[in-house]
């Protein structure tokens, strides 16, 4: 209705993301771009992987979040070595 506060509209876009799951799959896809960025900017995707699975495990979305936290596991092991 028209008297509805202005937090309204971010709120239900959030709560639909974490319905349909967008923040596990974004976790998956920026954890798999780290894998395959041989760049120092793969490093800093790793890291953005990780902590948007750690997101999406608390909105509990594991399924997409736990191969994610694993892949971008990998890519900083890989870059320590």
């Amino acid at each position: 209705a028209d008297g509805r506060p202005l937090w309204c509209g971010p709120r239900q876009l959030l709560l639909e993301a974490f319905n349909l799951g967008i923040f596990g799959a974004l976790a998956l896809i920026v954890s798999v771009a780290a894998l395959l960025v041989a760049h120092p900017l793969g490093r800093k995707l790793a890291l953005a992987g990780l902590v948007l699975s750690i997101f999406a495990f608390a909105l509990y979305n594991a399924g997409a979040a736990a191969p994610a936290a694993v892949f971008a596991s990998l890519r900083l092991m890989r870059a320590r070595g």
